[in-house]
């Protein structure tokens, strides 16, 4: 961040670190809340659903639910109508397409760190996963 003239220190919080995230007791982080779906949309969009917290108090919600306190109506509604539709929804990918051009114009956060993961999937009980040829 010094490179392009942001004056950071970094300080590692430890345990800490999930209290002023959720309280927002701090001035900026790098985290890993900005995710959360694997196949779906809705994981991640929901993270900056809501209304916003005051600072010093916790967002209601799940536990990572809105720590950015950033707020808009508009997105908030579109993530309603997309936990309610299946995946296959035909409307789910506009819906999507309308809460990632607000999420992206606001910018609220930015992922400044990749984590990728292998997400293995067993035939033995279940079929139908996804494979590389489909």
């Amino acid at each position: 961040m010094r490179k392009f003239g942001i004056n950071a220190t970094e300080l590692k919080l430890g345990s800490v670190f999930y209290d002023n995230s959720a309280n927002g007791d701090y001035e900026a982080q790098s985290n890993w809340f900005a995710c959360g779906s694997v196949n779906e949309p809705w994981g991640t969009l929901n993270n900056f659903a809501g209304a916003a917290a005051p600072l010093g108090q916790r967002p209601k919600g799940p536990p990572i639910d809105n720590q950015f306190r950033w707020e808009n109506k508009q997105y908030t509604e579109l993530v309603k109508q997309i936990a309610s539709i299946w995946v296959d929804d035909p409307k789910l990918n506009e819906l999507t397409k309308q809460a990632l051009v607000i999420l992206y114009d606001e910018l609220p956060a930015f992922p400044s760190a990749q984590s990728r993961k292998i997400v293995p999937f067993n035939n033995t009980y279940w079929t139908g996963w996804p494979t590389s040829e489909i």
